[in-house]
């Protein structure tokens, strides 16, 4: 499976961009010092110095959900900023004019994700040199997000990426009952042994004591004791249950085929469950406690608005428990679709309030290229 998701990847298109055009090039074929443009929505196929974008304040998003987990959108911004930044139409297409007499240089390939060194020298003096850092580059398997496309050059590519730097074998898992089964088979082969070694011993001893005419035996007693000890560990095997580890892994077998095909586990788009461990499954019974760190890993980061209280007036969605009790006072329900949007004129300055608050309290990203005015 890893190696067919693997040349999925090697065999995926990006752009690459030329002196007056640009060219499809498969992502196992690109190399450092490229410039390549991503477009919006499209996975940045290396990691890429931002030169260029066609937001007039050189912005752009982009989305780290496959290298960090995180669903918030993060911005980026281009080392050059555009000359014309007053201009609020975005550039509608990427060029490479502003490389032209300039170098590159950038720390060597390592595996931190949040951090980058680097500097673009114009003709190779220092003393003109334009800083670079994590806020201006681009990490392969990241999202290009409200932003037409975002043209960089590629500083590190294949295999040097920080994303296949931090790709790392992943942990052997085992299940309380895998572990336990060890313990027990450890013990049963160390009481197996210690029976063997006994009773070689205890060949030797006899055969000594009984001369060298019982049962017409070579007076060679070790190795009549070495010869027992395998006969002894042929005899004594039973004792080590080597047949259960089979018995379990069918075991485990049928119950991923079971839920796997049980359909009160699917999803709305009609996907179930993917059982990835065949020796985990016989945990999912004895699971006493769920921990999660953000509300967002439960509710997809989907929070619409229900309802709202402006002092003692409550914007609510209809229903049939109005009024309402805040304390000694008795309120009726305002539908939030038509209060919020064109108040009454006594309430215009509380809701105002109420809306300025709301926003500024949270992150707004805007979206460039929807309508003509570039937003």
């Amino acid at each position: 499976r890893r190696r067919q998701v693997d040349k999925e990847q090697n065999s995926r298109v990006a752009l690459r961009l030329l002196s007056d055009s640009t060219r499809e090039t498969r992502w196992k074929d690109i190399q450092v010092g490229e410039v390549m443009v991503v477009r919006k929505d499209e996975a940045v196929p290396a990691d890429l110095l931002i030169v260029e974008v066609p937001n007039p304040d050189g912005c752009c998003f982009v989305s780290t959900m496959n290298i960090d987990g995180e669903t918030n959108l993060k911005p980026r911004r281009s080392i050059f900023r555009r000359q014309n930044a007053h201009n609020i139409v975005p550039a509608p297409t990427p060029s490479s004019h502003n490389l032209e007499g300039r170098q590159i240089v950038v720390e060597a390939p390592n595996q931190h994700i949040y951090r980058f060194e680097g500097s673009v020298l114009r003709g190779g003096n220092d003393l003109e040199a334009t800083p670079a850092g994590p806020p201006n580059i681009l990490l392969r398997g990241s999202v290009v997000r409200n932003t037409p496309w975002v043209a960089g050059v590629v500083v590190y590519a294949g295999m040097k990426t920080k994303e296949c730097l931090n790709c790392k074998p992943p942990p052997s898992k085992y299940s309380t009952l895998e572990k336990d089964m060890n313990w027990d088979v450890a013990g049963a082969t160390a009481l197996l042994l210690f029976m063997c070694i006994s009773a070689s011993i205890g060949t030797k001893i006899f055969l000594a004591g009984r001369g060298d005419a019982f049962l017409m035996l070579e007076s060679d007693y070790d190795y009549q004791a070495f010869i027992n000890f395998w006969r002894f560990l042929i005899v004594f095997q039973v004792m080590v249950p080597i047949s259960l580890y089979i018995s379990l892994e069918v075991t485990r077998l049928v119950q991923c085929m079971f839920i796997q095909l049980d359909e009160t586990m699917q999803d709305k788009a009609g996907q179930g469950c993917v059982v990835r461990a065949l020796n985990v499954t016989d945990e999912v019974g004895q699971v006493g406690h769920l921990f999660c760190d953000k509300t967002g890993t439960l509710t997809a980061n989907e929070m619409n608005l229900v309802a709202a209280t402006i002092g003692y007036d409550l914007f609510d969605m209809p229903c049939k428990e109005s009024p309402h009790e805040f304390g000694d006072h008795k309120v009726e329900a305002i539908d939030w679709r038509v209060g919020l949007v064109n108040p009454p004129p006594e309430k215009a300055e509380a809701v105002e309030l109420f809306s300025l608050i709301l926003n500024v309290c949270n992150t707004v990203y805007p979206d460039y290229g929807k309508v003509s005015g570039g937003f």
